[in-house]
């Protein structure tokens, strides 16, 4: 998704939740199954260069929201939220 790559897993057993980094560029996040971490069905904002090609790459169109931002909405299989926007260059 949004042309990032798995960097890294890691898991302490076989049986234990999985730890993930992801990077695109100079874009870096991690992901984590480890209970406490994160609620279900949250919401992961990531500010891109180029907000069309991302939004293409999901299947989601950008859309001016009422606050004046443009922004695509995405909804991962987990039903985890994904809002991008574009950030200023300048």
């Amino acid at each position: 998704m949004l042309g990032f790559e798995v960097e890294f897993t890691h898991r302490f057993s076989d049986d234990s939740p999985l730890f993930v980094g992801i990077g695109s560029n100079d874009a870096k996040l991690m992901l984590s199954e480890h209970r406490g971490d994160a609620v279900p069905n949250g919401l992961l904002y990531v500010r891109v260069a180029h907000l069309d090609e991302a939004a293409a790459a999901v299947g989601v169109p950008a859309e001016m929201q009422k606050w004046g931002i443009r922004e695509a909405h995405a909804v991962d299989p987990a039903g985890n939220r994904v809002r991008i926007a574009q950030f200023d260059a300048g």
